[in-house]
């Protein structure tokens, strides 16, 4: 929770810097000359805010793990998805879910059986039954022997892990829309005119 808060604020401050940059190098931005300025009390002047929001109610996150031996022959199309990366990938698109079902397809045609491809057939239900909800993602990450003097690190396992869910449930909008609707009211009292709003969604894990 506290990384995912401090991934959500350091994304905050970054989408912040670069509209403040933006807007103090805009060509129609109005240039207020201090000798003609005339003075005035002081007064407080809200100038911009930034809020996070952790998120209304979601559907309840899911997920599938499944590691993949690289002894095994029929383990090399999982191997493959990795495309030559040495590192964890997240995969999120259509386009590239459907490599895993491919994989798993050319997997069963290499040798795998028994508990094996029951894990597969699990993999494959939950991919297709899946696969359009806009959560649904799949992390793969290598596992490699320790390392050794003079020995280079070998890849010896892959785990798959394959989520759903933890998107807005309907209720939620509604949440949503109430909780925007009286943040506007409470800066329409510090400020006597309403700010623009540039809203993002950032993803957690």
């Amino acid at each position: 929770m506290f990384l995912l808060l401090t991934h959500l604020l350091d994304k905050a401050a970054e989408i912040l810097s670069a509209l403040c940059t933006r807007l103090s190098i805009a060509p129609d931005r109005p240039l207020i000359s201090s000798e003609s300025a005339t003075p005035e009390a002081p007064t407080w002047v809200l100038k911009a805010n930034v809020t996070v929001f952790r998120h209304a109610d979601r559907t309840p996150k899911q997920k599938l793990k499944f590691n993949f031996p690289i002894g095994e022959t029929w383990t090399q199309p999982f191997v493959t998805l990795l495309n030559g990366e040495k590192e964890e990938i997240i995969l999120r698109e259509r386009e590239q879910l459907s490599r895993i079902a491919i994989a798993v397809e050319e997997a069963k045609q290499l040798g795998a059986d028994g508990e094996d491809l029951n894990k597969l057939t699990l993999l494959n239900n939950a991919l297709f039954s899946k696969i359009e909800l806009p959560g649904t993602k799949a992390q793969l990450k290598p596992v490699y022997s320790k390392k050794t003097a003079g020995q280079p690190r070998k890849l010896v396992k892959l785990t798959l892990v394959f989520k759903w869910g933890g998107e807005f449930t309907h209720s939620a909008r509604y949440q949503s829309r109430d909780l925007g609707e009286n943040m506007k009211k409470d800066i329409s009292i510090m400020s006597a005119s309403f700010m623009p709003i540039f809203p993002t969604n950032v993803r957690g894990g």
